[in-house]
């Protein structure tokens, strides 16, 4: 995995080392050139999909890929949920939500003599899970648990009165005890009856179905502000028709453009949809809370993913070590060996026209996203970084003026209100967030006028804009006859 770009400063020191003795050139890396706000991030991704087990409908946070596992399982069947958030971690991502999407899904679930079990999530993975109790000495007893997919769990020295802290999840635990310490198989409870020694399984668990419209629900993630980019790479899955993915992901990106603060990173359902395919589907989109990147990506085991997961990986990598204001384009991708259809100048030029974000192998510089526009059709929201910087302040004001509700509105709270303002705009600035020479090129702020209770502060930005095109212009000189240059005397 790549370093993410820090900003350095050419020294006569090695990175933390002593002085060099020798004359030469070093690079010392004094962090990030873009400081996050307080709390507010851009780079936090939310993923909706299937999965083998986990709680259905319950966002998760997770800071890993290990986390996925642990919660999730391995892939499920035509899902592509795994690939993505492992592809997001692989680029550099550092946060995620994740949420399982099944609808009728049931729990497997046991009864046993004085013991009420279920498993510890809805789903088909628990089905055939064996319990065992073996009774020891007076009133305890062991519990063994084996689950279908080898994981195993015993349990020693239980009582009727002890199996609460180690099975039910609702019950009030015993002061230094923690959830960490319970079951991640089944959940129990006391139940009417003499424990005896017995031995059964889970039965009954059902993974239900995933549809369409629940996935473009649930990856809007409503309860959740910190979330900036959301993906549903399900959407996907050959067993949807391609209109009612279309429908879905055009709703998911209308939910994106209500709530204003987190873009939607879609693709074209087909792994080999050709360069016209991919800029007709692109038609159906017109907004600047939506990108669609093309073709999709290949894995090591030459299976083929939607690029979702991987791509906000990689804008959450350029956040962090540039911040939103820097397109998140010419950027490796990594965890994966090739792309489903080549990209060459011709075809990169025709998606790009029709802002779809080219990924393509370049020879000696690997696999890179090649483009950073949104499906907006107003200029001015046409590149994703202008439009993230936008998104960003919006949030970062929202939160460093909050304190000002319900003050009184004098000159004090004014004057108070264009502080801050000036304040974080200035830093932004200072930072290679904002273009211009000097702050009134870069930004201007206006306290306006009160209207109806509210209080109107006016903020004009002058974000940077992407060089996508980089002309070289060698001159060659004509030479003359007898090999001197034309002119020459």
């Amino acid at each position: 995995m790549t370093a993410p770009l820090v900003r350095g400063r050419a020294t006569g020191r090695g990175p933390g080392g002593p002085a060099r003795p020798a004359p030469g050139v070093a690079v010392e890396w004094v962090g990030p050139l873009f400081r996050q706000a307080g709390d507010v991030r851009g780079d936090i991704a939310g993923f909706a999909g299937a999965a083998v087990r986990g709680p259905v409908g319950v966002p998760l946070r997770l800071s890993a890929a290990a986390e996925f596992d642990d919660a999730f399982g391995p892939p499920a069947a035509d899902s592509f949920l795994a690939d993505a958030v492992h592809g997001f971690f692989a680029n550099g991502g550092e946060t995620c939500w994740v949420v399982r999407v099944a609808r009728d899904a049931t729990t497997a679930t046991a009864v046993a003599p004085g013991i009420a079990f279920a498993a510890h999530s809805p789903g088909a993975w628990a089905n055939h899970l064996r319990i065992e109790l073996r009774p020891s000495a007076g009133d305890r007893f062991t519990l063994t648990l084996t689950a279908p997919d080898g994981r195993r769990e015993v349990w020693r020295n239980l009582t009727a009165e002890t199996l609460p802290e180690r099975f039910d999840p609702k019950a009030e635990l015993p002061q230094g005890k923690s959830q960490s310490t319970m079951s991640v198989l089944v959940e129990a409870k006391i139940v009417d009856g003499t424990i005896t020694a017995f031995d059964t399984q889970l039965l009954g668990g059902h993974d239900g179905e995933t549809t369409a419209d629940d996935l473009a629900v649930a990856a809007v993630f409503e309860e959740i502000d910190e979330i900036g980019l959301v993906a549903v790479p399900d959407l996907a899955a050959p067993r949807f028709d391609p209109g009612v993915i279309g429908e879905a992901q055009a709703r998911l990106a209308a939910a994106c453009e209500e709530r204003h603060d987190r873009t939607a990173l879609l693709n074209h359902p087909d792994p080999d949809a050709l360069a016209d395919d991919v800029i007709g589907w692109r038609q159906r989109f017109t907004t600047a809370f939506a990108a669609i990147y093309w073709p999709w990506l290949r894995t090591a085991g030459v299976r083929a993913i939607p690029p979702c997961g991987h791509v906000a990986g990689v804008v959450s990598r350029s956040d962090q070590a540039a911040g939103p204001h820097k397109p998140p384009a010419n950027e490796p991708v990594l965890g994966v060996v090739g792309v489903t259809v080549p990209v060459d100048d011709e075809r990169h030029g025709q998606v790009n026209e029709a802002q779809v974000n080219a990924i393509r192998v370049v020879p000696g510089r690997g696999i890179r996203v090649a483009g950073a526009r949104t499906t907006s059709g107003d200029t001015q929201w046409r590149y994703l970084n202008v439009r993230r910087l936008f998104t960003h302040v919006q949030r970062t004001l929202a939160g460093r003026a909050a304190w000002l509700v319900f003050e009184p509105d004098n000159q004090g709270m004014r004057d108070n209100l264009e502080r801050v303002t000036r304040q974080y705009l200035d830093e932004l600035w200072r930072d290679g967030a904002l273009d211009g020479r000097t702050e009134e090129e870069a930004y201007r702020v206006r306290i306006g006028d009160e209207f109806d209770g509210r209080l109107i502060v006016e903020i004009g930005l002058r974000p940077p804009w992407p060089a996508e095109f980089v002309v070289a212009r060698i001159d060659v000189p004509v030479l003359a006859e007898g090999g001197g240059r034309a002119g020459d005397r």
